[in-house]
């Protein structure tokens, strides 16, 4: 595997015709661009780069939320044009088992001696630990942030709604509010596909793939802890929570187990009897029950606080009991709106703020081949950088360019003042999922409370907005990239 791995980077270097050089100035280790620098994102394309794969083998689960660079053929085409900057022991060669295996340890904090051990070449010219950290802290922009151990907690900003179009992830942003112990989160822009959900629910194999809301996390349970979590599930017809006539009502509640190492979260479902309950147009319950359901419902991705979420794959209630427990629900979804309701029991989760919540709802819309929508995102920056930077976020890449228009709003903060007026139209090339959008901050040696403008997004062009407005907070002190 050795001799293979370091076959493949000299003829990686033969096709794209480039010497071996240091381009450092050019090159970060956030392969995925998400900003943010990761062991089981980054680390993990790297190594599986360096072991010859390529295509979904390369990507499937090794990118991170919101990645701009996320397809195969792009991540690997960066790697390949990079290659040099591969070379972390300095021997010439790029090789998983030294340089790949170099950069994970580094990426989940392994310093000194247990760095290095066993993972240098013979010929290496860079055999020190502290020569390797130093090569390595140069090519990180943003390194992922740690998890912490105080219970589950959302980081700050949007969370994801994940669905499938003819197959394809198809990823929004959703922007949360919390009150009364109920976090809502409503797709606004847009919409779920169809024919991805009715697949779902058929009683044949349709190729169907659920749907999940994806909440970031940067904490959770210590070491140790663990529970039983009940949680219910509420699919109403129409915008909200209230059934009114004419509309339908599914409901279930499922147990589920988790267990905390303090790195990670292990979710498993028991096989248990399960109820679910359909209210027909006509108000009669029908109601089934499913004695052997064991499906998979929650579940935890980590990498860092950076990349960490707890999954929901909110059709799994539905596609893996409603049929065996005998309510039909094959064609249940037609073009239309719907309001979800998700309710938790023994776990505790809490959002950026602090504030728990044992509710998770809101409001989505079906459509067939639905398009892709954009997201610009929240920001928060000292306004001694020079420069705030929004992401605008796309669904999906798409096969033609995506144009958007621009302009700053003054809302606390004062153009000329505290921030340069800008206007202009952002563009998003084919194939691409991120853009940004860049505003000049004006310093002062004021001490001032946080002060906030907006980016106003409007006239897209082969998109439609899912968010129109993203909201820059300029504050004197500096901003944690771990919050």
């Amino acid at each position: 595997m050795r001799t293979a791995a370091r076959k493949l980077a000299v003829i990686s270097l033969l096709a794209v015709g480039i010497g071996w050089f240091s381009n450092a100035e050019n090159f970060d280790l956030d392969i995925d661009s998400d900003w943010q620098t990761g062991a089981l994102t980054d680390g993990l394309l790297i190594l599986r780069h360096l072991f010859g794969f390529s295509g979904s083998t390369l990507t499937s689960g090794a990118t991170g939320l919101g990645a701009s660079r996320s397809s195969p053929e792009v991540v690997r085409d960066f790697l390949l044009t990079n290659v040099a900057e591969l070379d972390v022991d300095g021997d010439s060669e790029t090789d998983a088992l030294t340089d790949g295996l170099l950069i994970l340890r580094y990426l989940f904090g392994f310093r000194g001696d247990t760095l290095i051990s066993a993972a240098l070449s013979g010929s290496a010219s860079r055999s020190e630990a502290s020569d390797i950290e130093s090569y390595l802290s140069s090519r990180i922009e943003t390194t992922a942030c740690p998890i912490e151990t105080q219970g589950f907690r959302l980081k700050t900003g949007s969370i994801a709604w994940t669905d499938y179009v003819d197959g394809i992830a198809n990823e929004h942003k959703l922007y949360l509010t919390t009150a009364d112990e109920i976090l809502t989160a409503n797709l606004i822009g847009g919409v779920i596909d169809l024919n991805n959900l009715n697949f779902l629910l058929s009683p044949e194999d349709d190729g169907g793939k659920s749907p999940s809301i994806n909440l970031a996390i940067n904490s959770i349970p210590a070491a140790g802890s663990s529970g039983t979590a009940g949680i219910s599930l509420k699919l109403y017809d129409g915008s909200d929570g209230v059934r009114s006539q004419g509309e339908r009502v599914v409901e279930t509640s499922i147990n589920v187990e988790w267990e905390s190492s303090g790195t990670a979260v292990q979710f498993s479902t028991p096989t248990q009897t399960i109820n679910v309950t359909l209210i027909t147009a006509g108000g009669t319950a029908v109601e089934g029950t499913e004695n052997e359901f064991s499906g998979e419902l929650l579940t935890f991705r980590g990498g860092g606080a950076t990349g960490s979420t707890l999954d929901l794959r909110l059709a799994s209630f539905l596609t893996e009991g409603g049929a065996s427990a005998g309510v039909d629900l094959s064609g249940h979804f037609v073009v239309g709106d719907y309001f979800f309701q998700v309710e938790f029991d023994g776990i505790e989760i809490k959002d950026a703020n602090g504030s728990g919540f044992t509710t998770i709802q809101g409001s989505f819309s079906t459509a067939v081949a639905p398009g892709i929508a954009a997201y610009g995102d929240d920001v928060s920056v000292s306004e001694s950088t020079g420069t705030a930077t929004v992401p605008v976020f796309l669904s999906r890449a798409p096969s033609d360019d995506v144009s958007i228009a621009y302009r700053t709003e003054a809302v606390t903060a004062l153009a000329g003042s505290d921030y340069v007026e800008t206007s202009g139209t952002l563009i998003i090339n084919a194939g691409n999922t991120q853009g940004a959008i860049s505003v000049g901050l004006v310093a002062d040696a004021d001490d001032e409370n946080p002060e906030t403008l907006n980016l106003r997004l409007s006239d897209p062009v082969n998109a439609v907005l899912g968010r129109s407005t993203s909201t820059i907070t300029l504050v004197d002190g500096s901003i944690s990239t771990c919050q």
